[in-house]
């Protein structure tokens, strides 16, 4: 996603597209693509295109508890075998 990210910073500084353009364009590339890190991924882009903040910071705000819910479930499912293990 990193090359892509140059490319995104020009279009969206471009003005092209509305809000909610912008917002299903993010949405499907965080869906499609294949980020370690999708908020971080956002949140670059808030700070390059300034004028479009308000709109990836809700984006980036809205993954953040779906990152927790993924570390939890990365966590939980080792914890699970070693207990199975130990019983």
């Amino acid at each position: 996603m990193a090359t892509l990210t140059d490319r995104l910073v020009t279009l969206l500084m471009a003005d092209y597209l509305s809000s909610s353009q912008v917002t299903s364009l993010i949405h499907y590339l965080l869906q499609a693509g294949e980020s370690a890190d999708s908020e971080a991924f956002v949140r670059e882009l808030a700070q390059r295109v300034p004028h479009r903040g308000n709109a990836l910071m809700t984006i980036a705000q809205q993954l953040k508890p779906k990152g927790i819910e993924k570390s939890m479930e990365k966590g939980i499912q080792p914890g699970e075998q070693r207990g199975i293990e130990k019983g």
